[in-house]
């Protein structure tokens, strides 16, 4: 979804592995003569501004059947003040499955979802603690008080969704702005789709980078039944509450239905976490403020978008599939680009098939 705007303070990344010769601190670079003071530097305000992001994936309790699951208690919680839910479900045309999240005592609805009609977000909820803007959910002070509710309706033919996983990204402060440039990575070849080449084509920009992705992956593992168009995707992931197609968990979770796919929504750390994700041959969906990636100094209204990073060059760009330009493949200087996507907290669509090798967790917030 586009993310809600909000200021934010700039955060220093706190992983370094994989360091090129530069350093780059806002719009400022300095050269290696000085890069172990501005190491050091990094290391001390690191600790107490960068943002913590974890991710918890839930399978179903040995006591659930195979639709709704009992209340879900979740340990090993870290203070968090957003969540955002996504989950890998069957739920055929009828029937639906229901995310919840309790919270102090407090219920948030996070959804509804299904294959056909009847997925929805739920109208925007504020109680005491928090509130759900669309598909994430806000609170006002951090907590590590965490319950997940899952319930299942069968459709009229009786069919039953089963549930296979559900994923929880949890967050607390905000990501860094501040970064070290990538090596250069040739760009993955992600078919390039416009998104003004379809009806309506100015809303649909996560549909048309979820698109490109899945082509992607039809194209690498010679299976063309993954690569669904853009209006085929458009109307799996339509959000009618939201009124519009970028509802982040119901983008992925039409990934997961694909067979033998994994998708799930995360918030990466820094930008060396997505180096790692493209060095596996992954490429990420990102949710950035377009105006910020354009390079203008303030966000714009409504500017939400998502794009496709596919690599890095080495004049400290990053190479993505933009689906609102009509070049499509197109260079972003890195400042704009971590700039515009710590808009969202860094919040990218991790796709790619189960058996595939990913990076290692070593504390990131992803699947191994």
């Amino acid at each position: 979804m586009p993310y809600p705007q909000r200021e934010r303070q700039s955060g220093i990344v706190p992983r370094f592995a994989g360091l090129s010769t530069r350093f780059c601190f806002g719009y400022a670079c300095v050269s290696m003569k000085r890069c172990l003071v501005s190491f050091f530097a990094l290391l001390l305000m690191a600790a107490a501004q960068a943002m913590d992001s974890q991710l918890i994936a839930v399978t179903p309790p040995a006591s659930a059947g195979p639709g709704s699951w009992p209340l879900v208690e979740l340990d090993g919680v870290r203070p968090f003040d957003e969540v955002v839910v996504s989950w890998e479900a069957d739920a055929p045309a009828g029937s639906h499955v229901r995310f919840a999240l309790r919270v102090g005592g407090q219920e948030f609805q996070m959804g509804k979802w299904s294959a056909g009609e009847g997925r929805t977000s739920i109208k925007t909820q504020e109680l005491e603690l928090g509130k759900v803007l669309t598909d994430t959910l806000v609170l006002k002070q951090p907590s590590e008080n965490l319950s997940l509710i899952v319930t299942a309706q069968s459709g009229p033919d009786g069919r039953q969704p089963r549930i296979h996983r559900v994923y929880l990204n949890l967050t607390n402060g905000d990501p860094a702005t501040s970064y070290a440039i990538p090596d250069a990575l040739s760009p993955l070849p992600v078919p390039k789709r416009c998104q003004g080449d379809y009806p309506g084509g100015g809303v649909l920009c996560s549909p048309t980078s979820l698109s490109m992705v899945l082509a992607y992956w039809a194209q690498d593992l010679s299976r063309p039944v993954l690569d669904h168009d853009v209006p085929v995707v458009q109307a799996g992931v339509f959000d009618p509450e939201y009124g519009g197609h970028g509802n982040w968990p119901f983008n992925t979770a039409f990934a997961a239905q694909q067979p033998g796919m994994r998708g799930y929504v995360s918030r990466l750390r820094n930008l060396d976490d997505l180096a790692q994700w493209l060095g596996h041959g992954v490429p990420v969906v990102c949710s950035v403020a377009y105006g910020l990636l354009k390079g203008k100094p303030e966000r714009e209204p409504n500017d939400g978008h998502l794009i496709v990073a596919v690599g890095f060059d080495d004049q400290g760009n990053i190479l993505v599939n933009d689906p609102g330009r009509r070049d499509v493949r197109l260079a972003y200087p890195l400042r704009d680009f971590v700039r515009a996507w710590a808009t969202s907290r860094n919040t990218v669509y991790l796709v790619h098939p189960e058996y595939w090798t990913v990076p290692e967790p070593a504390g990131g917030p992803w699947m191994p």
